[in-house]
């Protein structure tokens, strides 16, 4: 011990031989300080330490929260101008019958006629531009919905190519049951 003690209080050069090393060598005081870098960690498939696996998971989710967000702000309603289209029509649609019952008098019933015939063309063009847009909107929900379950797929498969913080090892997961 006291040997030691006295090999660190002597004055110590540094050749100019050791500066060719992979370590930096530090003379403070008299001490000899060699510094090394520490050993690389091992990088596993998908581990943050790759950068590609990890950029490939992180791009994945982010596309998985831009596809939720899309559904969430996705409506399969009908547009307000179909709705106002069939409440209008309906309400101008009874105009047929008193158009019918007066036709006699060309001058009442024809308008009253007119009037109806509208209404009824405004309720079938509503439920027809309504159901249009409600198809197409679940056409485009079911479309994202396949796409999301797919790249949950791959996210899945990323994930089991490498460990990831917070998914043990099989090895770990092995000693932990034990």
């Amino acid at each position: 011990m006291f040997a030691l003690a006295l090999s660190m209080t002597l004055a110590v050069t540094v050749p100019p031989s050791m500066h060719l090393l992979d370590e930096t060598v530090v003379s403070a005081g008299g001490i000899l300080l060699a510094q090394q870098t520490p050993p690389p960690l091992p990088v596993y498939p998908g581990a943050p330490g790759n950068q590609n696996g990890y950029a490939a998971q992180r791009d994945i989710e982010r596309e998985i929260d831009s596809i939720n967000s899309q559904l969430r702000n996705l409506s399969g309603n009908w547009p307000t101008g179909s709705i106002l289209l069939v409440v209008f029509g309906s309400i101008l649609a009874p105009a047929v019958f008193i158009g019918l019952l007066t036709i006699v008098f060309p001058f009442i019933g024809i308008p009253f006629l007119l009037v109806g015939l509208g209404g009824i063309a405004m309720i079938v063009g509503g439920i027809v531009g309504g159901s249009a847009a409600a198809n197409e909107a679940k056409e485009q929900k079911e479309q994202l919905i396949q796409r999301r379950e797919s790249l949950e797929r791959d996210l899945r498969d990323l994930r089991r190519q490498g460990s990831f913080p917070g998914s043990p090892s099989p090895v770990m997961l092995t000693l932990a049951t034990f």
